[in-house]
C-alpha cells in the first residue's frame, strides 16, 4: 500500500506544478491512476476496499500514511544529495 500512495502522492504533485506553471496549457490536468493501480498490480475497487477498511481503522492508516511519509522525504532527499 505504501508505495502505491507514494506514487499517487507523487502524480498528484506532478498535476499540481503543472498546473500552477502552465495554467493555459492544453495538458491533462488529470492523473491516470489506472497506471498507477497496474503498476501496482491491484485496481480502483482494491484501492478503494481498502481505504475503506483503513477510515475503520485510523491508527493503522497513519502507521501507512507515516511510512508514506517518510519514503516521500528519502525520495527528497536523495535527489538533494546527487544535484
Amino acid at each position: 500500500m505504501v508505495p502505491l500512495l507514494v506514487d499517487m502522492h507523487k502524480a498528484d504533485a506532478e498535476k499540481q506544478v503543472n498546473r500552477l506553471y502552465y495554467p493555459d496549457s492544453t495538458r491533462k490536468d488529470t492523473v491516470n491512476y489506472a497506471l498507477i493501480f497496474t503498476k501496482h498490480n491491484t485496481s480502483r475497487v482494491m484501492y478503494d476496499s481498502s481505504m475503506s477498511f483503513y477510515t475503520k481503522h485510523p491508527e493503522l492508516f497513519d502507521e501507512v500514511y507515516n511510512r508514506v511519509m517518510e519514503s516521500l522525504n528519502q525520495e527528497k532527499i536523495e535527489k538533494e544529495i546527487s544535484k
